[in-house]
């Protein structure tokens, strides 16, 4: 199924993309359509037709779809995450050793409270629904297309092969001045009311008896010339994958639009192919012909598949003016043409500019926010809110960050013996039930309703199948925003490393916790500590709300705050690299599934630099029912080059574009079911590279750790 699901979502994609090539085909149609010649219009469509049919993938700066906006928005809202999506301030310089680090930061995740799990099989079920139906929709229009093909085929029992030597002559002059050398046959018969070509292995000419009848050898001259150019035009074959772009593209309506301008534009073109051909002071005959054949002709039943000499009235009309415009143009407006139909091409049949480091910077996921502290966030809040006071007493904000349009703010606790207890605060303009309506199909994730205080609460109770503890998240309204706060978990692994969560991860959290055998059952209430509210919180909570500008904010690591920054614009970035000296290797995206998430320099003292800096980058994948994440870390201090040198004698190394690049894939905590490798490279002896993929299990195939590394180097040994 996962073929057919790719096949089915290339072919979705390209029917959107296409789509808006055809709506600028048939706006240009209606403005110039008789102010052109009309076989610059069908070369459009046959673009149209390539697109449709071949999967172009190559990139060009100028093509048209680089002006698409990056589709990495819709995939962040459509997949959770494993991780937790939150900067390590710890990371350390020797990055090495990275690996290490990273995994004490693996948390719940703060994405899998605010989107909707794609594990769920309800939605894998939706996906492969939409693929049945369009199985389905294909397999029916290929039974009308054969049922119809069948009858034509039957109705042809009757017809008879021309044998007027007269005719034959004609026939055969024509095609040698058409310097056509198949075999093509004359058939005539009863059992069809216009002219037309059919078959590309095996190609006929049927026309009618009527016509033998009653149109004298001049104007039949005409309809050989016409068809004959059909075939020489190589219309058939065109024809032919028109009814397969049907098929496949059976749910587009556009599409089928499209198909229908292509055969009437095709016959104008081919009126222009003929008229180029005879003398143009023929053109009033061959003219004079189409209104013959339109009196005494009825409308085509067979028109799907095979291409005729069209006789509906309103292409009639088109026709007899194109033709009583006909001039022939010279070989200089000809080349012409031709470049513009190539640049044309190039503009909608390539796909836009892959390459990583190209396009307009992207600093961060607009959609997946993280601010160093509230007021940072404020540039991006449109609406008036409050936070609480009263948690100012035991708790500092750790961080603040932002998902689609939901705004929340991480708290801290230090107690006596150091140890972290968080809580989170909500806040939207959006009803967060609707966020959270994912996590009530699960019978662990219970909704009830309570006034406390005349305030209606709406509580989420998280519980699990191991323990009677459970994990409130309460939600409640005031003056049209919606906030919420959430109690925190955490398990104590050791002494030395824990796992934390929220409420709204609660039970997939201990169920991911006991499956990898952390620890025992019996062991939980142990080792496990919440963060729980009293209705006597609750109370003082609500009471102590505020405006943002009446709170003396507290900022978590409020020592360290001008240490790090992350870039947010242009300014910043500018401001880094001319501390540098050099440029930092910041791609917008990894790959097409990879996409810049988040970013942070360590190492600022105010206006100046200590001399450990570290850059780091977070690359994630959201196309997938899980998310992996790729880090990609530049260090340049002189503690790192030792280490550097100290350290790499024990990995595994490899050469890449001329560079020795070092591989490491031991996961130190060896924690269960996460799978992390790490890639480390020096350039001219001081800066140092690391590239670190941390994938689920179910992730660790998708990854191509050296596809995605080798542009990497390449260009890292470019920057001066």
């Amino acid at each position: 199924m996962d073929i057919l699901n790719n096949i089915f979502k290339w072919i979705l994609e390209n029917s959107i993309s296409t789509s808006i090539f055809i709506l600028l085909i048939i706006l240009f149609r209606k403005f110039f359509k008789d102010k052109i010649k009309p076989n610059f219009i069908y070369l459009l469509w046959i673009i149209v037709i390539i697109k449709l049919i071949v999967p172009i993938n190559i990139p060009w700066n100028y093509s048209f779809y680089n002006l698409m906006p990056d589709s990495y928005i819709e995939y962040s809202n459509t997949s959770p995450t494993i991780y937790d999506n939150n900067i390590n301030t710890n990371i350390p310089t020797n990055t090495v050793q990275n690996t290490k680090n990273i995994i004490n930061n693996i948390e719940g995740g703060i994405d899998n409270e605010m989107v909707v799990n794609n594990d769920n099989p309800k939605l894998n079920n939706s996906s492969n629904l939409f693929v049945s139906i369009w199985i389905l929709g294909i397999i029916s229009i290929s039974i009308i297309f054969l049922i119809s093909h069948i009858k034509f085929k039957l109705s042809q029992k009757n017809n008879q092969i021309i044998s007027d030597l007269n005719i034959l002559k004609l026939f055969n002059d024509l095609k040698s001045k058409l310097n056509i050398k198949r075999n093509i046959k004359l058939h005539t018969g009863n059992t069809f009311n216009t002219t037309f070509i059919s078959g590309i292995l095996n190609p006929k000419i049927f026309i009618p008896s009527y016509y033998l009848d009653n149109l004298d050898i001049e104007k039949l001259e005409y309809i050989l010339i016409h068809e004959l150019s059909h075939y020489k035009r190589k219309d058939i074959l065109v024809n032919y994958l028109q009814i397969i772009i049907q098929i496949f593209y059976w749910f587009n309506p556009i599409i089928y639009i499209a198909m229908k301008y292509i055969r009437d534009d095709r016959e104008l073109a081919c009126d222009d192919y003929v008229m180029e051909f005879i003398e143009e002071d023929n053109s009033i005959d061959y003219g004079m012909t189409i209104i013959e054949m339109a009196r005494i002709t009825v409308k085509n039943n067979n028109r799907n598949y095979l291409v005729s000499f069209s006789n509906k009235e309103p292409l009639i009309k088109r026709r007899i003016k194109m033709v009583d415009r006909f001039r022939k143009i010279n070989t200089k407006a000809k080349i012409a043409i031709f470049i513009l139909i190539v640049i044309i091409a190039g503009i909608f049949l390539t796909n836009y500019n892959n390459d990583i480091f190209s396009g307009e910077k992207v600093y961060y996921d607009i959609n997946n926010m993280q601010f160093e502290g509230l007021y940072e966030a404020m540039d991006y809040i449109d609406f008036d809110f409050k936070i609480p006071s009263y948690l100012e007493k035991n708790y500092e904000i750790q961080e603040v960050s932002k998902i689609n349009d939901i705004f929340f703010i991480n708290y801290s606790r230090r107690d006596p013996d150091s140890d972290y207890i968080n809580l989170r605060f909500y806040f939207s303009k959006n009803n967060l039930i609707d966020f959270f309506n994912h996590k009530l199909e699960s019978p662990n994730y219970k909704l009830t309703n309570r006034k406390i205080n005349n305030i209606d609460f709406s509580i989420i109770k998280a519980t699990s199948n191991y323990t009677d503890i459970n994990v409130n998240t309460y939600l409640w309204k005031d003056n049209d925003i919606y906030y919420g706060i959430e109690g925190g978990v955490k398990v104590n692994l050791d002494k030395d490393n824990s796992l934390s969560t929220g409420a709204m991860r609660f039970y997939e959290f201990i169920e991911d916790l006991i499956e990898y055998d952390y620890f025992k059952v019996e062991e939980l209430k142990d080792i496990i500590q919440i963060t729980t509210f009293t209705n006597e919180d609750l109370i003082n909570i609500t009471k102590s709300m505020k405006d943002i500008d009446k709170i003396r904010l507290k900022p978590f690591y409020s020592d360290r705050m001008h240490e790090n920054m992350r870039i947010m614009n242009s300014d910043d970035l500018y401001f880094i690299e001319e501390k540098l000296g050099y440029k930092l290797l910041f791609p917008n995206r990894l790959n097409d599934d990879y996409k810049i998430q988040d970013n942070q320099i360590y190492g600022l003292r105010k206006d100046d630099f200590e001399e450990d800096i570290s850059f780091y980058a977070l690359y994630a994948n959201r196309n997938k029912n899980y998310e992996s994440q790729i880090q990609l870390i530049q260090n340049n201090s002189e503690h790192d080059n030792e280490f550097f040198e100290e350290n790499i004698l024990n990995l595994e190394k490899i050469n890449i574009n001329n560079i020795d690049v070092y591989y490491n894939d031991e996961n130190e905590l060896s924690i269960p079911g996460v799978n992390i490798i790490s890639y480390t490279w020096r350039i001219k002896d001081s800066r140092i590279y690391t590239v670190i993929f941390i994938s689920h299990d179910r992730g660790k195939n998708d990854l191509d750790p050296i596809g995605i590394i080798t542009p990497l180097i390449k260009q890292s040994k470019k920057i001066k």
